[in-house]
């Protein structure tokens, strides 16, 4: 609450929109700030802020035609045959993986949907760029009284300009700046320490999630902001228990959670290896994985799942990697 007793009003800006991020960490991060907010007697909006999706539906299969022609136009030149016909199984295989993934992220993108539609209230508006966001809030911001910007990486210098301004909430033209937990993840660039420091100089409080984005804030401003906690931190495992969900699959016990994010080729063996050690069966991330017949107490993969199962998987797990 306000100093006068009514709810206070918050604009939430992250790295998440309404149909946009299918990152576990991004959202449910966005979630534990959101919730932390509501749960302190305040009215919460998530800024619908979108990047345009980048995957094509049907790229896959047009894809193919071009190989088979490509194969088909080789045949007819001089000892092209055999090279060909390897160049396209080649091709044909990488594209089949591509096609797969495809259809895996479209269920993934449902999966991530409903958990947002259901336990985050986004603005009513969907902004695709800085300008529909400056247009909108032009007149005044008195809707909100408060602007928070985090966590995440909100800060990277590595973001389109544009989205980089957004979350430095470079079109609020009245009301409170404050950034929570934000990370900078990366040296800003000489060149961008001058807009950094337009931005930041009027923002109200600033925190940030890690001592090197501190280090930074305070090379641009001067003096060195807080560091709090990331704010999935900031709920207790009771709040976290009301929103897991059992997946379809039930994995079979004691298992191994594993997340291998980056499709680590060294990750994997060494599980599977302990896996059969031990007794143990294991789930993993990297949909790919499946394809690999080696791993036989790999029982089952949740690239598809939203947070809801990700966070069930985790807690009834015997053992995380």
């Amino acid at each position: 609450m306000n100093d006068s007793g009514s709810i206070q009003k918050i604009l939430l800006l992250t790295t998440i929109g309404r149909d946009y991020s299918t990152n576990y960490g991004g959202v449910l991060q966005a979630f534990a700030l959101y919730h932390f907010l509501c749960s302190n007697n305040c009215y919460v909006e998530v800024l619908d802020y979108n990047q345009p999706d980048q995957e094509i539906p049907g790229e896959a299969h047009s894809s193919k035609c071009k190989v088979i022609l490509y194969a088909v136009k080789k045949v007819f030149k001089k000892g092209g045959f055999k090279k060909a016909i390897e160049k396209m199984r080649e091709k044909l295989v990488a594209l089949t993986i591509k096609s797969e993934l495809f259809e895996c992220k479209s269920v993934r993108k449902e999966s991530f949907n409903a958990f947002k539609y259901k336990h985050i209230t986004f603005s009513e508006k969907t902004y695709k760029s800085f300008l529909e966001v400056v247009n909108s809030f032009q007149e005044s911001n008195s809707h909100f009284d408060v602007f928070i910007a985090g966590s995440d990486q909100v800060w990277n210098p590595g973001l389109p300009l544009e989205q980089l301004k957004v979350y430095l909430l470079g079109f609020v033209l009245d009301g409170k700046k404050i950034s929570y937990a934000s990370s900078i993840s990366s040296t800003i660039p000489d060149e961008m320490i001058e807009l950094y420091r337009i931005h930041l100089q009027q923002f109200h409080a600033i925190s940030v999630r890690e001592k090197f984005s501190a280090e930074e804030v305070r090379r641009i401003l001067g003096y060195t902001p807080v560091i709090n906690v990331d704010p999935t931190i900031l709920l207790t495992s009771e709040e976290w228990d009301k929103i897991t969900s059992q997946p379809e699959f039930t994995p079979e016990k004691p298992f191994i959670f594993v997340y291998d994010l980056y499709r680590s080729r060294d990750i994997l063996p060494v599980v599977e290896k302990l896996s059969r050690r031990d007794h143990f069966k294991y789930v993993n991330y990297n949909p790919l994985a499946l394809h690999k017949k080696r791993y036989k107490n790999l029982q089952f993969n949740f690239y598809k799942e939203g947070p809801s199962e990700f966070l069930w998987l985790i807690k009834q797990s015997d053992f995380v990697v």
